[in-house]
């Protein structure tokens, strides 16, 4: 017996055709590997990846500069970055000039 409402309203025959019911199939839809958002989320990925990939062969990633410099001792003068250091963070300065 089904429970519910539905029993009371629907013939056996009825019941049973609701029960056997599966929705069209799309043709094609079995091959098709992958549709809707997951399709354009990929196809997004893959883009990403190309062109990460391509700025990394046209533009290689230049080497960190790093100047180590003796406090007691004169800048070098083609120094970018010049940091004034004192014990007071406050007091601190980091002098940047455009190259």
């Amino acid at each position: 017996m089904v429970p519910g409402d539905l029993g009371e309203v629907y013939d056996p025959d009825t019941l049973a055709a609701i029960d056997a019911w599966e929705p069209p199939r799309e043709p094609g839809a079995a091959t098709r590997l992958v549709g809707g958002w997951r399709a354009r989320f990929t196809g997004g990925a893959l883009l990403t990846a190309v062109a990460l990939g391509l700025q990394e062969v046209f533009e290689p990633p230049r080497p960190a500069e790093i100047v180590e410099v003796d406090p007691w001792e004169r800048t070098p003068v083609d120094a970018w970055v010049r940091f004034c250091w004192h014990p007071d963070p406050r007091l601190s300065v980091a002098l940047v000039t455009p190259r």
